[in-house]
This record gives C-alpha cells, structure tokens and sequence, in this order.
C-alpha cells in the first residue's frame, strides 16, 4: 500500500517543485501592455520587491496602482502589505508568473515514463503464485 502512496504523491511533489508556472523577466513594454491577469513582483532600487498578485493592481500609461506584498530582498520572511502606487520606469526588474510548457511538458512524460517502466518491470517480475503445473 506504500508503494501506491509514494506512487501518487512522488509525482505530485515533483509537478509542484518543478512544474507549470514559474517567474520570468519581462519588459516595462510587456507589462504596459499586458492586461491585470497574471501575478507579477517587481524589484526597486531601494532594495525591496513587491508582489501582486492577479486583479489586485491595475495598469494606467506609465504607472501601476494597487495592493500586495512588500519584503526587503534578502530577508523575504519579513513581508509588509503594501498599497500605493509605482512608476514603472522607477523599477529595476519585473518578473511575470507564466505557464511554463516546456518544462512542464518534459515533466509529465518523464513521470509517465517512469511509472510505466516501474509497471513493467514490477508486473515481469512478480511471481502470481499459480501452480498450472498440477493440471
């Protein structure tokens, strides 16, 4: 009965570590022209990062307007709520939250392939115990 625990939850940890969504490096251009749908955090050079999460900014010409997280770059434990409004030219980085196909797609066929292998060698290796011997 473990190995059918571990069978499901293995998959599913490394789908959550490794998975769909992951943060990447955007333009300002890209943000002003995104509509409000996807989590972003941005980086100023005060040495702090903000993050918004979906529908709780809006984006108006060259500013962003809304609430979210606020931590210190290195000590990201210590987070704030913040709500105030940006320049976008006044920030250093911009990271959108985006499905990541590749990686995902590599992911799933890897976790098929395994326990596919895993069945086959299980199912040629098991002994079903059946004495056709005596017949």
């Amino acid at each position: 009965m473990k190995r059918y625990i571990s069978a499901i939850l293995i998959p599913c940890l490394l789908l959550q570590l490794f998975g769909c969504y992951s943060f990447q490096n955007i333009s300002s251009e890209e943000l002003s022209n995104q509509k409000e749908m996807d989590d972003f955090t941005f980086f100023d050079n005060s040495g702090y990062k903000y993050l918004f999460k979906a529908k709780d900014y809006t984006i108006s010409n060259d500013s962003i307007e809304g609430k979210g997280l606020k931590s210190k770059i290195d000590n990201d434990l210590e987070r704030e709520l913040f709500k105030g409004k940006f320049a976008i030219s006044d920030m250093k980085s911009i990271q959108e939250d985006r499905f990541n196909f590749v990686n995902t797609s590599i992911l799933v066929l890897a976790i098929v392939g395994t326990i596919y292998l895993l069945g086959k060698i299980f199912v040629e290796n098991q002994d079903w115990g059946l004495n056709l011997g005596h017949l």
